[in-house]
């Protein structure tokens, strides 16, 4: 699981009802490009 095995490092704030359809997409697709922005 390497280094970030039980560490938080990602809460998403936005956008989170698309989480269900980028799984389905990256699974018949295979990885898709995103962004992550630091916020604060």
């Amino acid at each position: 699981m390497g280094q970030l095995a039980g560490n938080h490092f990602l809460t998403v704030v936005e956008g989170r009802e698309s989480l269900q359809e980028l799984g389905r997409l990256v699974l018949w697709e295979g990885a898709q490009d995103i962004l992550f922005e630091e916020i604060g």
